[in-house]
C-alpha cells in the first residue's frame, strides 16, 4: 500500500474509533438513566432486560443519536 493509502486508512480508523467511543459512553449514560427509572424508548418488553442492554438497543434502533461532537 501506497503512504497515502495508509494514511487513509489509518485515519478511517480513527474515526471508527472514536464513533465506537462515543457509542460507549452513550450506553454507560442512558444505563444509568434508565437504572434511575427513566423511561425506556423501545416499543418492546423491557422488562427483565439490563440496562445495557436496552441502551445499546435504543442506539441501535436510532432511539439515541450518538454524535462525535462534545
Amino acid at each position: 500500500q501506497s503512504k497515502e493509502s495508509l494514511k487513509r486508512s489509518a485515519e478511517n480508523l480513527e474515526i471508527e474509533v472514536k464513533e465506537r467511543t462515543k457509542e460507549l459512553e452513550k450506553e454507560k449514560i442512558r444505563a444509568e438513566e434508565l437504572s434511575k427509572g427513566a423511561t425506556p424508548l423501545l416499543e418492546i418488553d423491557t422488562e427483565g432486560m439490563k440496562y445495557t442492554d436496552i441502551a445499546l438497543l435504543e442506539i441501535a434502533e436510532g432511539k439515541l443519536s450518538v454524535s462525535l461532537e462534545g
